[in-house]
């Protein structure tokens, strides 16, 4: 799985520089029930390690069925990259117009090189929500965001 990833990675246009080791960051994975949000999973980068873990709401509920290749709600699963179903969320860095999207956001200074943002900052940008599938990704500020 780790080599499935690592290629995704890379095709999409990231390299080692995306995954700082001192990235430290951390979201919520909802989804939209009965018109109520209902949050699925703790996802946090710490030291260049990536966590996925079921939320206490998610292991409560019967309705959603757990995410495929996540389907044990007690495991705490880890990762040196980033997941696909992340990688999707952010546009490739090859994209000419991503430059444009990230000066317009206001979130990094002007002429900012893709190249030199975080993983997890692409996703606090690009991230929230996904054409590929209905989850809605929250950031939730750490003490050092």
């Amino acid at each position: 799985m780790t080599n499935l990833i690592t290629r995704l990675w890379e095709s999409a246009g990231f390299h080692s520089r995306h995954s700082s080791t001192a990235d430290s960051d951390r979201f919520v994975l909802t989804i939209l029930v009965n018109g109520k949000e209902l949050n699925i999973a703790d996802i946090a980068v710490n030291n260049g390690e990536w966590s996925f873990e079921y939320t206490q709401e998610f292991r409560d509920q019967d309705q959603i069925m757990p995410l495929p290749g996540f389907e044990d709600l007690s495991k705490k699963y880890l990762s040196p990259l980033p997941w696909p179903f992340l990688l999707t969320r952010v546009p490739s860095l090859r994209r000419s117009d991503v430059r444009q999207v990230l000066a317009r956001s206001g979130k990094f200074p002007p002429h900012t090189n893709p190249d030199d943002i975080s993983f997890p900052e692409l996703l606090r940008a690009f991230g929230e929500a996904a054409a590929t599938n209905s989850y809605l990704l929250r950031h939730r500020p750490t003490s050092k965001s």
